[in-house]
């Protein structure tokens, strides 16, 4: 139940997008030179946003897998298989007969 809740919370604390500061915002009468240079630290901007989106992303998912390594992956399931002796399927009878 609590691995459940922690995942519900991850999921709903969202990534946040940052909108773009007023500074960088390209006034028409802004000469071509300062342009530019906005539009270069918009690209920045942006592609620094998504990179930090994509990061969020990968350490929500890289979390909840080692919250499931940490619960559930290391419980032994008792089946068919668990108490069976580890031989190989096929090694021959040590007895002539079978």
């Amino acid at each position: 139940m609590a691995l459940k809740r922690k995942v519900e919370q991850a999921a709903r604390s969202d990534y946040q997008i940052r909108s773009l500061p007023t500074k960088l915002k390209i006034d028409p009468n802004d000469p071509e030179d300062v342009k530019a240079a906005k539009r270069k630290k918009i690209h920045a901007f942006k592609s620094k946003a998504r990179f930090e989106q994509l990061d969020f992303a990968q350490n929500k998912r890289q979390n909840a897998w080692q919250q499931f390594q940490t619960t559930k992956g290391k419980a032994k399931k008792v089946g068919f298989f668990s108490g069976r002796k580890k031989e190989s399927i096929f090694k021959s009878p040590e007895d002539h007969r079978g």
